[in-house]
């Protein structure tokens, strides 16, 4: 089972952070690098969720989902060599 976090897609490499991320934590000023990064998360409940952050004309940030088959491959590689890849 994957562990809850949110991997962000950040000047062409993942950076990890070990928790779920919500609109509520870029009220903090070291959250706003990662607006408009493609980032994907997993909860405790084991879903996985993937897309972006982005902010609003009146500063309100909101998550966009993202289909994940959109990424970049070069992210895509990144977090599956990153997650472990499961043989069948």
């Amino acid at each position: 089972m994957i562990k809850p976090a949110c991997y962000f897609w950040r000047n062409d490499r993942i950076e990890v952070l070990d928790r779920v991320v919500y609109t509520g934590d870029f009220l903090q000023s070291s959250m706003l690098k990662y607006l408009y990064c493609h980032c994907v998360q997993s909860t405790e409940e084991g879903r996985i969720y993937s897309g972006f952050f982005d902010q609003s004309e009146r500063f309100t940030v909101t998550w966009h989902p993202y289909d994940f088959n959109k990424f970049e491959p070069k992210f895509k590689a990144h977090l599956l060599l990153l997650l472990g890849v499961n043989k069948p």
